[in-house]
């Protein structure tokens, strides 16, 4: 079990683990495992929602 969680995939990009243990507790079996990556958001700001244009010539 510890090596099917010492690399996992998060959108498609591999993370490894690092800290990884385990214990038995009460007869059951904890793994802990920590996965340090960043999560970027980026917010697209609209510049211009649109323009009209309107012109008359004299004359």
């Amino acid at each position: 079990m510890l090596w099917c969680l010492e690399k996992i995939k998060i959108q498609g990009i591999p993370v490894l683990s690092s800290n990884v243990s385990f214990e038995v507790a009460e007869g059951i079996l904890n793994f802990f495992v920590d996965y340090n990556f960043f999560v970027w958001n980026i917010d697209v700001e609209e510049k211009m929602d649109g323009v009209c244009l309107d012109t008359k010539v004299k004359g």
